[in-house]
């Protein structure tokens, strides 16, 4: 996804209020939070199997960009052939760039975002990420 740290937070922030909106105990919510963070918020972090537990290791980290925290055992190498995505039609992401330094700049030059200040365009990624967590929380109930 290329998310830098700003973006990774929020992203994580909407996925737990959204567990906690459809009921989820407070302390599960934290689980999730703390989960989320460790796995996916940790630059160049070792692959690793997640769900289901049995699955091949494979690389998890979702916020790479530069700001993002470095895993204290960073693979660094292993993520060299990541790179941000490129928008194939301006039209479709409406005029939106995101900058390999995790900058987001409109196409008309008429704002420019860093970090949280220009997170509304994931608000859709918390409701997602909710239901992931959802899954997570059952299949660890269930396992």
């Amino acid at each position: 996804m290329y998310l830098n740290n700003g973006e990774m937070l929020y992203f994580i922030d909407q996925a737990v209020r959204g567990l906690l909106s459809i009921g989820f105990t407070g302390k599960d919510a934290q689980f999730v939070n703390t989960t989320l963070v460790a796995v996916f918020n940790a630059r160049c972090a070792p692959a690793a199997a997640v769900v289901p537990p049995d699955a091949p290791p494979s690389l998890q980290a979702i916020c790479i960009a530069p700001d993002c925290p470095l895993s204290p055992n960073d693979t660094c190498a292993a993520y060299q052939a990541i790179s941000p995505p490129a928008v194939i039609n301006n039209s479709l992401a409406g005029g939106v760039v995101k900058a390999t330094n995790g900058t987001t700049t409109h196409k008309n030059g008429s704002a420019t975002t860093s970090g949280a200040d220009g997170l509304a365009r994931y608000e859709y990624l918390g409701v997602w990420l909710s239901v992931l967590c959802a899954g997570f929380l059952a299949y660890g109930r269930t396992a």
